[in-house]
């Protein structure tokens, strides 16, 4: 019984831990896109000029 209770503790820990990692790095995806786009313009500018 007590086994099936950690087991089960675990689970929904690593669950509620790759949420957070998940949405972590959708948020910092988010935050560096439009840098990164930008910084693309740019280089696609310097190369075309």
């Amino acid at each position: 019984m007590v086994n099936w209770v950690i087991l089960v503790w675990q689970v929904l820990f690593n669950a509620f831990n790759i949420c957070m990692f998940v949405s972590m790095g959708i948020s910092l995806w988010h935050s560096a896109y439009p840098f990164t786009r930008t910084m693309l313009k740019d280089k696609i500018s310097s190369i075309c000029a």
